[in-house]
Formats: C-alpha cells, structure tokens, sequence
C-alpha cells in the first residue's frame, strides 16, 4: 500500500488530501479489512479527501469502499509506447496532423498565458471537475498549480502555435530515455477546433527527436477522445486503477 500526503492540494482545492495506491498483496486481505486500514491511515492523517486507486479487476472491494462513504469518480488507464510503434504511427497518420509549430517556455512570464487559460477551465473531465463536492473553478487553479510547480521542477513545456497564433500547450517530463506526458490542451478560443491531435503530434516528434525510446501517460475513463488519441499514436494499456473517493463531512 502506497500512502502519499498529497500536501500541495491544500493550496489547489482547501483540503488536506492522502492518496492510497493498493497493491496485490494488499488485496490478498477481505475486503473490510482493507477498508478498515485505509479508514484508519486516513483518519491519522486527518484527511479531508481521500483518494483510493484500486487495481482493476476486484469490484468486492470496490463495493465494500461504496458502502463506507467512498465513491467511484473515474477509471485510470496508464499508457505505454515504445519508440518503434510511436515511428508506425508518425509514418501513417503524421501527415494528418500538420502545420503546428512549438513554441518553447524559458521562464515563469511566458507560462502566465498558459496559467490564466487554465484558470479559465479549459479542462473538464478530471475528477476534481466532475465532483459535485467540489467547485469547478478549483479545477482551473489547481491545473495552473500544477503547471507551475512542473516547470519549475524541470517539465518542458511548449506553446503549440498554427499561423503565429497559440492554439495550446504541452508539458513534458524527460529522463534517460524516458518521455512522460503529463497534460496538452487546446486554450478555449480552439476547443472545438479538431486540433488536439496536432499538438499531440508535434509533441511526439519533439520527444522522438529528444532520443526517448519509452513513452508514458495516464488518461482517465472519462475522457475517451484523449484515449482514442493515445491510441492513435502507439499507446497500449499498460495498468488499470479504479478511483475512488471520499469527503469529510
């Protein structure tokens, strides 16, 4: 069992948060006895938001965390590609997707564009977005948090551009031969404009050309055009996680 104090969310949503991953040995146990651990590791930590990842594949113990106050809010999909899939895909659906140029992030000022957008909500199929508990706004912030705290820690993040104008962003983490995509999206003004695949394209060769061989991400069930996008460019499905999720009242 993996227990993180996800401290940063009490500036993003207010609220002191522990994340629990369950691992198989844990799910060796009956489901109330893992119901009962993980009520008690929360409640040490005076958590007010609970968040559980459950390995798919065992709804017994999803059902005894739905009678304890917890509810499911989402399935997590993490994807992997390896570097010969990614080149198939480029070479048979890359002429697609064109015309989108990068635009790379130096400093704090030229990621403000890319905060404010955020702020405005331009993502709205997390878990925090889709939960009545919650305000949407928070969603926003916490997206902008997010972004600020990945590049200051190293993420490269670009601006996708198509005819000088910024249509969106991506934001990347590297190491070794490694390529984590974190978060992409469209600003407002061209969310319906059908463009999300060029920025992911475009951010796909920039990570070829980087020499990353291993590609990952994580996508959540309720955003199906991202998968189907994933798909697109060579990702598999690699593990599954049902989310759960509870409020202190």
């Amino acid at each position: 069992m993996k227990v993180v104090n996800a401290y940063w969310e009490v500036e993003n949503i207010g609220k002191v948060t522990v994340e629990i991953t369950l691992d198989k040995n844990d799910l060796l146990k009956a489901p109330r006895d893992i119901v009962n651990y993980v009520t008690e590791t929360k409640e040490s930590y005076k958590s007010e938001y609970t968040v559980i990842k459950i390995p798919s594949g065992n709804p017994m113990t999803g059902v005894e965390f739905s009678k304890n106050g917890f509810f499911h809010i989402e399935t997590q999909l993490n994807l992997k590609a390896v570097r010969e899939d990614v080149e198939v895909s480029l070479e048979n659906y890359g002429n697609l997707f064109t015309d989108v140029e990068i635009e790379f992030v130096t400093d704090l000022k030229e990621l403000e564009n890319i905060q404010t957008e955020l702020i405005k909500g331009i993502f709205t199929k997390d878990r925090i977005s889709l939960d009545p508990n919650f305000d949407k706004s928070l969603a926003g912030k916490r997206y902008s948090n997010w972004v600020k705290n990945e590049f200051e820690r190293g993420a490269q993040v670009f601006y996708a551009k198509l005819t000088g104008r910024k249509i969106g962003f991506s934001l990347w983490r590297y190491h070794k031969s490694s390529a984590f995509a974190v978060l992409s999206g469209l600003f407002n003004e061209y969310r319906y404009s059908n463009l999300g695949g060029n920025i992911y394209f475009v951010a796909i060769k920039n990570a070829l050309q980087k020499g990353s061989r291993n590609f990952y991400t994580s996508v959540s069930s309720n955003n199906l055009e991202s998968l189907r996008l994933h798909e697109l460019t060579g990702f598999r499905i690699n593990s599954l996680y049902e989310v759960y999720v509870h409020h202190e009242r």
